[in-house]
């Protein structure tokens, strides 16, 4: 029940208790860009990567990608910088 109050809705006080379902939506973790990942205008301190926009985009806009490499005689991924410009 709501009463009005200076021309607004306002909630009467109630002895019950109401209730209402929400849905609430969560994005998820896109899937991996699709290949082949190609490399070109190759310098000593950059790159420009290409690849094609992943399948499922986590019900949210990608705006950017992490860049990890690993050498095969390490153990760990390390963060070499940030992608931040998505052309698809």
């Amino acid at each position: 029940m709501f009463k009005k109050n200076n021309n607004k809705n306002v909630p009467e006080k109630s002895k019950h208790t109401q209730s209402q379902l929400v849905f609430v939506l969560f994005p998820d973790v896109p899937s991996k860009p699709i290949g082949p990942l190609t490399a070109t205008n190759l310098t000593e301190s950059s790159a420009t990567l290409s690849w094609q926009q992943p399948a499922y985009d986590g019900g949210s806009d990608i705006t950017g990608y992490m860049l990890e490499v690993k050498s095969p005689l390490e153990r760990t991924w390390t963060k070499v910088g940030g992608i931040f410009q998505c052309l698809f």
